[in-house]
């Protein structure tokens, strides 16, 4: 079964956190330089007031500087608010399926974040998780 033709569940998450920040430029969503993530898992580690059970944030874009993010007390960018959000579980490359189908669900919605919960070199496709933020 796709997963592009099951019914998005929404539900609402308060963010409010700080975070350590990268600015990779992207290209259709993609960053150009991959190694990217690996260069800030490794530039948060060395940090001990690192939030390890929020993930990654990313906020990627169509073409232009983008932003990668580990919460982090003493980071440098601050996120926070309500978003309404849904979960996805499966292979982070078809992300593109729900966005296709969350931007026909929530038209108003300009804003957009990816919460990679896991990491896809750790957990095996089928555990992949991730939570889509907009609002």
């Amino acid at each position: 079964m796709s997963q592009e033709s099951q019914k998005l569940i929404y539900f609402t998450h308060t963010m409010n956190h700080t975070f350590i920040t990268k600015k990779p430029f992207y290209f259709f969503r993609i960053p150009i330089n991959k190694g990217m993530y690996q260069k800030l898992k490794i530039e948060a580690g060395d940090s001990k007031n690192i939030d390890r059970s929020l993930g990654m944030l990313e906020q990627a874009k169509m073409f232009g500087f983008g932003k990668i993010w580990i919460a982090c007390s003493d980071g440098d960018w601050k996120v926070s608010g309500e978003f309404t959000a849904t979960e996805v579980l499966w292979e982070y490359k078809q992300m593109m399926d729900v966005y296709k189908q969350l931007m026909k669900d929530y038209p108003q919605a300009k804003e957009f974040y990816n919460l990679y919960l896991n990491d896809p070199s750790e957990v095996s496709v089928q555990k992949q998780k991730t939570w889509i933020l907009f609002r």
